[in-house]
């Protein structure tokens, strides 16, 4: 009498060919290994890099919101208080002080951790306060801005004269 089991052994022989025990089965070989883990290595190194890129991107883009969110600010607090109002930066720090000649005291800020202002001119000392002037009635001078990351990457600021704005 045969069992069930011989029964599926002889059909899966005929339809499939000879049946091949577990216990021959062999693992993947050592260059096989190899080969996979450093594929996944490459494409792990190329999304490493491209994800570090896009959060420069990121920092740096959103300083420069910050920055003409500030100089937004500005001008509309010196229209508000009907005096000149001025944004005060120094090339080479992340920081900068919004402040009015009467009116309420000084506001500090800092850009994003990595990103700095730079010296829009080389002929200017990195020391040298920059300063941009609102005056009362929304009007500014016409000022260039520029911010920089560690990596290098700028991004500008263009203030325009008459309007105030960005």
């Amino acid at each position: 009498m045969t069992s069930p089991w011989n029964k599926a052994e002889a059909n899966a022989h005929t339809q499939t060919g000879p049946v091949v025990p577990l216990t021959r089965c062999r693992g993947m070989t050592l260059i096989e290994v190899i080969l996979v883990v450093s594929l996944l290595l490459l494409i792990a190194s190329a999304s490493v890099a491209r994800i570090e890129s896009w959060v420069h991107t990121r920092l740096i883009e959103q300083s420069r919101c910050l920055v003409v969110s500030e100089l937004r600010s500005a001008r509309l607090l010196a229209v508000e208080s009907v005096s000149p109002t001025c944004l005060q930066y120094t090339p080479g720090t992340a920081n900068y002080v919004v402040s009015t000649l009467r009116g309420p005291s000084p506001r500090q800020g800092a850009l994003r951790d990595g990103v700095i202002f730079s010296p829009v001119l080389d002929t200017y000392p990195s020391s040298q306060h920059h300063e941009v002037w609102f005056l009362p009635d929304g009007t500014c001078q016409q000022s260039l801005i520029r911010i920089e990351d560690r990596a290098g990457a700028t991004k500008a600021i263009h203030i325009r004269r008459h309007t105030g704005g960005e």
